[in-house]
């Protein structure tokens, strides 16, 4: 209760930010705690958890790093904060920024449009190029079993769910024992999506065929004028038919300008891969096929909804072309975990433009 009252403080009083800011995370919350020592379990090698002196000392430098640059726990390692200065350091982006930040961008109407899934489609529609529903209570049960029986292979997403957690895969509808105990079991955890799985292009398959394997890209709508930044390749990993980082998936970063993969692969554990670690395919130097009709499609997404000027897109290719999976108003700037080039200064002055 009290770090939240600090936190409002910041937000709307922002003459005394400086001043306030170092308070809110001295106030330790239980939750945060285990953020603190999961990390520290994940990247923290067996010799330096043995020294109680280092690691009191880590955890003292993470405590700081979270509310001097604004990174999470996670990020500490994965932006390899131990190796950097200040000046390094501030040239990141961290996620805690960006939820404060971005997540101010656009208005109540855009970021409700976003933050629902069907309504994202039902504004999309035509760049999905796939038939989704959405399910809600006992009331729906006609709707669902009317879908399942038209399609074989399906995905479904809970509105609770985000970093791939919460999406289940039904490979064949028609081999189902209970389509009504699926329902049942669907509707027990909330509100959800059920969408056509996509099939995609052989090509992006060919780096682990359970999961779609995506492109995230940003697009960045200032004054009527589109950009599109860090873009990043997503691959599924362990048979997962998800391909997000937050789910065990491995990200790779792309040259926005020839679809060239320019980095290894690496996981939010820290793993890095020169070559998919289930399928031996090599990722960096891999060039995405129809590169440039996935930028012409990312800028035609920006000009549908251009109030909200901050959108994370990720697209599937298919052979009829690119796809959207889905539309993010707050998306997140993974790419800085496998470049380890940090996009803060671009980023700022994207958001001071915005807001001037």
């Amino acid at each position: 209760m009290i770090r939240e009252k600090l936190v409002d403080i910041i937000n709307n009083h922002k003459w005394i930010s400086r001043l306030i800011r170092p308070l809110v995370f001295l106030v330790n919350t239980k939750k945060g705690k285990e953020k603190l020592e999961k990390a520290i379990d994940t990247f923290v090698d067996k010799e330096h958890k043995k020294d109680p002196r280092y690691i009191k000392r880590l955890k003292r430098k993470m405590k700081w790093a979270q509310y001097r640059y604004e990174v999470t726990y996670s990020e500490y390692f994965l932006m390899d904060f131990e190796k950097l200065n200040r000046t390094g350091k501030k040239s990141f982006f961290g996620d805690i920024e960006r939820a404060r930040t971005i997540g101010e961008t656009g208005t109540d109407e855009t970021r409700e449009l976003f933050y629902d899934k069907f309504k994202t489609y039902n504004k999309f529609r035509k760049y999905y190029r796939r038939e989704m529903i959405e399910i809600s209570d006992d009331n729906d049960w006609e709707l669902f079993k009317k879908y399942i029986d038209s399609h074989r292979d399906i995905i479904i997403k809970q509105y609770s769910g985000s970093m791939g957690k919460g999406i289940q895969r039904i490979k064949d509808t028609k081999s189902l024992e209970s389509p009504e105990g699926l329902f049942k079991n669907v509707i027990s955890s909330g509100k959800c999506v059920v969408e056509e799985f996509i099939d995609q292009c052989d090509e992006l398959a060919q780096f682990h065929p359970s999961s779609v394997n995506t492109v995230r890209i940003v697009s960045v709508t200032v004054n009527g004028k589109t950009d599109l930044i860090y873009p990043f390749f997503r691959m599924g990993r362990g048979g997962s038919c998800v391909d997000n980082a937050g789910s065990g998936g491995i990200i790779a970063a792309v040259d926005v300008d020839t679809g060239i993969i320019v980095s290894r692969g690496r996981n939010e554990q820290g793993e890095w891969f020169i070559v998919h670690p289930d399928s031996g395919k090599q990722i960096i130097g891999y060039v995405i096929p129809r590169w440039n009709e996935l930028l012409a499609l990312a800028r035609e997404l920006a000009t549908v909804v251009p109030e909200q000027p901050f959108v994370g897109w990720d697209l599937a290719l298919t052979d009829e072309g690119w796809v959207v999976i889905e539309g993010n108003w707050m998306s997140q700037f993974l790419r800085q975990y496998v470049d380890l080039i940090g996009c803060g200064e671009t980023v700022r002055n994207y958001l001071k433009m915005i807001n001037a």
